[in-house]
C-alpha cells in the first residue's frame, strides 16, 4: 500500500476542516492510506523526543514524510504557512516528492503553485498561546 502524508498545523488538529480535509483526500487518493500526524501514537513519539532531545521534534515529523510517496497540506492561509507544515513540504519537494494542498472552500487538492512562505517557529508558538490551542 502506498501512505500520503497529511500535513497541517495543530491549529487543525480535532476540528471540522481536519476531518473535511480527511474526507477530501480519501476521495482523491482511495489508494493511498493517510499517515496522519494528530494521532495518539505520532503525538507520544513527538513527546518522546521532545523529552530526550528538546529541539529536534521537527525530526520525528520529517521521519514521518520519508515514508511517503506524496504530501498533502492543509495551510493555514494561502499566503503563510505554519513552520511544522512549511518545514515537512520543503523537505518533501527537495526529496522529489509530489506535494499538494488542500483547498477546503473548492473541496478540491492542487499542486502548490507558489512559493511556500511561513511564521517562524516563534512567532507560532505565541500564537497558539493566545489562541489556547492544547497542543502547546
Amino acid at each position: 500500500m502506498k501512505f500520503l502524508y497529511f500535513g497541517h498545523s495543530r491549529l487543525f488538529y480535532d476540528t471540522d476542516e481536519e476531518k473535511k480535509a480527511l474526507v477530501i483526500i480519501r476521495e482523491n487518493f482511495p489508494n493511498h492510506r493517510i499517515l496522519n500526524p494528530n494521532t495518539q501514537k505520532h503525538q507520544d513519539g513527538c513527546r518522546k523526543i521532545m523529552k530526550e532531545q528538546p529541539g529536534t521534534e521537527m525530526e520525528y515529523f520529517i521521519n514521518l514524510t520519508k515514508m511517503c510517496e506524496i504530501g498533502i497540506f492543509l495551510p493555514k492561509s494561502r499566503r503563510m504557512w505554519t513552520p511544522g507544515s512549511a518545514t515537512e513540504a520543503k523537505r518533501m519537494m527537495k526529496d522529489g516528492k509530489p506535494v499538494f494542498v488542500i483547498n477546503l472552500k473548492k473541496g478540491i487538492v492542487e499542486p502548490i503553485k507558489r512559493k511556500i512562505k511561513n511564521y517562524t517557529f516563534e512567532e507560532h508558538a505565541e500564537y497558539l498561546k493566545e489562541v489556547g490551542n492544547k497542543y502547546v
